[in-house]
């Protein structure tokens, strides 16, 4: 069974976004420091020791602190001599407290899941076209960790933010916390029940509707449908689409062809596809409402001692990485996560540099069908 990502990544990167975080304080510290001494032009700063050990944190933290401000003009350095205020800066007050802008924060469920890292990647790519800089925080799509990254965020001044929500994200306070302090936000992905705010998703109940329908005009009358995580409105849509294919095509509804745990891990997707295997008669196709319910299903079908398509034809959403490196390539949905990530930062930049604009906006996005193998087409 493909294993999406490993708990030592995940202690990594929850490493990774402390030291980031502790690194962006730290400029703040150092550039009060710089105040509060009276340093003037060429002075130079205390060393990498003495910072390290009079704010407690790692040499590692200074030396990624200092080159922040080092870029920002802030300070220069001279091997072998040190660290020095940079010669034109004046340090007025508003100098110190403007470190911290052209920063925005980035929650993602995860960035070891290859859509996940699309998005990423377009914030990124987004930001540092325009002289920003992304710190990223891995949810797990949990609430819990949501609100601690939303609250770390925001106590660190970010300019704005960028979230993926959890199911459950309709419960965090933080929402109304950013909305009161006017920072700016984009929601990507996932709906949040009863928030009014600017929104990048893709267009799911025509993704599902496509896909559904390509297994119809395969010949399929009977499909199963393994549908996604509760509460997440990704997975309402996908269902809606579903049934959309099949009535629009006269085919009779059935909800017993709708089957999963309301969780999106492989696991859940070999449970459900457990139950359909045990029907009689079985779907001759399932519609998995992503990728990696997909793969549990696969792995059911396969240790099941049948085949994939000739068997059951197999269909997914998302079209990770890991779908198409399957024995038997998945057609899928593609979801364009690269241009999600681009279109919601650039979308938090306009609203960051209109502080007065209030208008929202919902950027819905096209995805695409990915036909191969798993389906019975003869692609590759």
């Amino acid at each position: 069974m493909i294993q999406i990502e490993t708990k030592g990544r995940k202690n990594s990167m929850a490493s990774e976004i402390k030291g980031l975080l502790k690194s962006k304080e730290l400029e703040e510290r150092i550039a009060g420091l710089i105040l509060k001494e009276k340093l003037q032009v060429g002075d130079p700063i205390l060393s990498e020791n003495k910072l390290a050990s009079q704010y407690k944190v790692s040499r590692i933290t200074v030396r990624r602190a200092i080159s922040e401000l080092v870029n920002k003009n802030v300070l220069f350095a001279e091997q072998g001599k040190g660290t020095f205020v940079a010669n034109h800066h004046n340090f007025k007050k508003e100098n110190t407290e403007s470190l911290l802008t052209r920063t925005i924060g980035l929650i993602v469920p995860t960035i070891n899941v290859s859509y996940f890292s699309d998005i990423a990647r377009g914030v990124e790519d987004a930001a540092n076209n325009k002289d920003y800089h992304v710190i990223f925080c891995n949810s797990d799509s949990k609430l819990e960790k949501e609100k601690t990254y939303m609250k770390q965020l925001y106590n660190k001044k970010m300019e704005g933010l960028i979230i993926f929500p959890t199911g459950y994200s309709y419960k965090n306070k933080y929402w109304k916390k950013l909305i009161r302090a006017k920072i700016p936000f984009v929601i990507v992905d996932v709906l949040v029940s009863g928030l009014e705010a600017d929104y990048v998703i893709t267009d799911d109940i025509d993704g599902s509707y496509k896909a559904v329908k390509h297994l119809i005009n395969l010949g399929h009358k009977r499909i199963g449908h393994i549908r996604g995580t509760e509460n997440y409105s990704t997975a309402e849509k996908r269902m809606e689409g579903y049934m959309k294919a099949i009535l629009d095509s006269g085919l009779e509804f059935d909800e017993n062809l709708i089957q999963g745990n309301n969780f999106s891990k492989s696991r859940y997707g070999y449970l459900a596809m457990e139950k359909f295997l045990n029907m009689n008669p079985r779907p001759t196709a399932i519609f998995a409402a992503n990728d990696t319910l997909a793969l549990g299903a696969y792995n059911a079908i396969i240790e099941a001692g049948l085949r994939v398509p000739e068997d059951i034809a197999l269909v997914g959403y998302a079209d990770l990485v890991e779908s198409r490196r399957m024995d038997v390539p998945l057609t899928t949905v593609h979801q364009p996560g690269y241009k999600m990530g681009k279109a919601a930062c650039k979308r938090l930049i306009e609203k960051i540099k209109n502080k007065k604009c209030n208008e929202t906006k919902k950027i819905v996005l096209k995805t695409k069908l990915i036909i191969r193998r798993s389906c019975g087409s003869n692609k590759t």
